[in-house]
């Protein structure tokens, strides 16, 4: 899980047990919370990478951040608020 790997002391641990990479920019912090494929799996978000790719293509999943080559993360609040709307879909169709 990529918000409780290595923990430096630019984050802080929140109330989640996650924790919160803060970053700053001309004065001010905003958290975020990155998510790895193991934090998706968790939340119930247990398909593969090609699918993944192709909803992220098609603007039906949050888009990846790249951190490295071989390293890639989303941002749990744009997760979180897919979730929420597929939710609301759920209950629409109805």
């Amino acid at each position: 899980m990529l918000a409780g790997s290595q923990r430096t002391k630019n984050r802080s641990p929140d109330h989640s047990g996650q924790v919160n990479a803060s970053t700053q920019h001309r004065g001010f912090e905003s958290p975020a919370v990155l998510l790895s494929r193991h934090d998706l799996r968790a939340l119930g978000i247990a398909v593969s990478n090609p699918t993944l790719l192709l909803w992220e293509a098609e603007c039906k999943f949050p888009k990846r951040l790249t951190l490295s080559p071989a390293r890639v993360a989303w941002l749990q609040h744009e997760v979180l608020a897919w979730i929420e709307s597929k939710a609301a879909e759920r209950h629409n169709a109805r």
